[in-house]
């Protein structure tokens, strides 16, 4: 019945300093996994991919099953959904309020959270109360950081090695669920402007092309999601995505050659 920002932080911190108690793990991931906050769901992904113990990685995987079972979704479908925003908005900040003064937390490159005040000022950590602010709302909104440091540091970590697994066993989404869940989403979409991404039709296979006769347009075409939202080419070019199509993630084995010494100079560039 926590408040799920709390419960996963606290599970995590068990979990971690018994990582070889069985018993006590499982009675943690059972507690959490009632819990229906997707900030507790990722503690359970989480444990079923890289508990330190077999035992307790199948006794999560088991609670995952469980809990995708009775949404209707796929286990893979669970994580997809399940990835909290840890207190960031639709417009990508963290907005943390004194009451009278408003400090915002953005992601950076390396997937940090840095602060800034309202004027756009960058500050290392937030400032102490004045006398005019209410001092037990100040502890709140650091203790809200602290948590959001902690919940984006670990969800960012899982949802790396998801989308690892995801490119090398070929997942595809439909491009409004992709749109939802990577391009939209205030804290994935970082992790999604750092690949390559390859929309193609339905019904066909990636690298495939339309012949001459039907113009030589390419079915499928390899791109990268700008921090802005932008969907660009390896030419930079804008591309608009079919919303009957469907989006993977690009490997280098599916990629021509050109094609990949292409998006090896946008890398390097960036």
């Amino acid at each position: 019945g926590m408040e799920g920002e709390r419960l996963a932080a606290a599970a995590r911190s068990a979990l971690s300093r018994h990582a070889t108690w069985r018993a006590e793990s499982e009675t943690v991931l059972t507690a959490v996994a009632a819990n229906s906050s997707a900030e507790a769901l990722q503690v359970i992904v989480s444990a079923a991919a890289q508990h330190r113990l077999p035992q307790v990685r199948g006794f999560a995987d088991l609670l995952t099953q469980a809990v995708a079972a009775e949404r209707g979704w796929s286990e893979a479908e669970l994580g997809d959904r399940s990835i909290p925003a840890v207190g960031f908005g639709d417009d990508g900040l963290l907005h943390l309020s004194y009451g009278e003064r408003e400090f915002l937390g953005r992601l950076t490159p390396d997937l940090t959270i840095s602060l800034t005040d309202s004027d756009g000022r960058a500050r290392k950590i937030l400032p102490a109360a004045r006398k005019s602010e209410d001092s037990e709302v100040v502890a709140q909104t650091k203790r809200r950081l602290t948590s959001a440091r902690k919940e984006a540091a670990a969800v960012l970590k899982i949802q790396r090695r998801r989308l690892h697994e995801a490119m090398c066993v070929g997942r595809s989404w439909p491009v409004p669920l992709w749109r939802e869940l990577f391009a939209d989403h205030p804290l994935a979409r970082h992790l999604a402007a750092r690949l390559v991404w390859v929309v193609r039709r339905q019904d066909e296979s990636v690298g495939s092309v339309e012949s001459e006769a039907d113009g030589g347009a390419p079915q499928t075409r390899a791109f990268r999601l700008t921090e802005d939202g932008q969907l660009l080419g390896a030419d930079d070019a804008v591309l608009e995505l079919p919303p009957d199509a469907v989006v993977t993630l690009a490997h280098g084995t599916l990629l021509s050659e050109a094609e990949a010494a292409d998006w090896q100079a946008v890398g390097s560039a960036r």
